[in-house]
Order: C-alpha cells, then structure tokens, then sequence
C-alpha cells in the first residue's frame, strides 16, 4: 500500500475561508454571543461528519456521533487551551469519541447482543476517487471491524485524512511510536484478511 491516500475532497475546498478567525468566534462565544458559537459550530459541522462518517462507516452512526461532539464540545469550550487550534480540538474529541463507541460496539457484537453491521465500502469511498485509490480505500473499509479501535482510527486518520504522524499522536493522545504500531499493525491485519488469513 502507498504511504498516504485520501478521497478526493480538498480541505480547502470543504472549508471556505471567513473574514472572523475561529479564535474570535471563540472568544465572542465565551463572551456569551449565541450567533458566534452558531457561526463556530456550523463551521466545522461538516468537517466532524466527515470524519465520523469515516472513523465509523455508517451514515446514521456517523450523524449521531458528530451530534455528540458538538454537544460536548459546546459544554467545554472554556477548556481550549489555544484558540487557534480549535480544529485540532475538536476533531480530538471526535477521536476520542469514536474509539469509545468503536470499543463499546465491539464487545456488544462479541456477546451477539447486536447484529453485525457491514460497512458498504461504496457508500465511503467516494465515486471520482482514483481506481487505484478506491480499491485501496474500498480493502480498508470491508475490514475495518477486524481491526482495534487505535488500529482503526490511526489507520483512518493517516491513510484516509492524510494526517502527520505527529497529527495523528495528538489528535490520540498516544506518542508517535504507538501511533507507528498501531498503523504496522492495521496493514498487518489487513494484509493477511486479504489472503484470507484469520
């Protein structure tokens, strides 16, 4: 496998730049101002569906999760340590949160207490994504469920957001050499599920 691959969005393109910075919306909503904390959310709304979307690969999962980071969120944002960074903030919390339900679901679906629910890599991967990359994108999201949850986001994170290893590390909270393992041990498991070994 390559060293990095995306879909095709572009950040850029998914996120227009505004005249009013994240710090000042920020700033404005610790300050009490409703349309502000609108304004901030609305924003990075989209970004945080995306991302869930591709840490759980499920639609409906996806909205649900995003509707609880931004709940969360909204109750912690006196804790943003550099308000230029609310990005980076926000999508830790949705990291921090997938990985939770990743976790919470798999020990639902050892028990049987929930059907399993396969992941429908054409409804991930997008469809003007590059033969070469789909196919790659399309290995990873049919065997997503057999990697562990770290596995699975730090693989999602570098191979599909196309974040440093640095990103990945603090959007984690792990170092860089777990970040590293859990990466080598996603290939791993998905190399041998497609030669078919379990």
């Amino acid at each position: 496998m390559g060293e990095v691959i995306r879909l095709d969005e572009r950040r850029a393109q998914a996120e227009p730049s505004s005249p009013v910075s994240d710090a000042d919306l920020l700033s404005a909503s610790l300050g009490g101002s409703v349309s502000a904390r609108e304004q901030l959310f609305r924003r990075h709304y989209p970004r945080i569906l995306r991302l869930a979307h591709r840490l759980l690969g499920r639609e409906d999962d996806a909205e649900d999760l995003a509707q609880d980071v931004c709940v969360m969120a909204l109750g912690q944002l006196e804790t943003v340590r550099d308000p230029n960074a609310f990005a980076g903030w926000l999508t830790r919390i949705c990291v921090f949160r997938a990985r939770s339900r990743i976790r919470h679901y798999a020990v639902l679906r050892r028990l049987r207490l929930v059907p399993e629910r396969v992941v429908d890599p054409d409804h991930v991967v997008s469809r003007t994504a590059p033969p070469d990359v789909a196919m790659e994108l399309k290995q990873l999201y049919r065997h997503l469920r057999a990697l562990s949850a770290d596995a699975r986001i730090a693989l999602v994170l570098r191979r599909v957001e196309g974040l440093s290893i640095a990103e990945i590390s603090e959007r984690m909270g792990r170092s860089p050499a777990t970040v590293k393992r859990r990466i080598a041990e996603g290939h791993a498991v998905l190399q041998r599920m497609e030669r078919g070994v379990t």
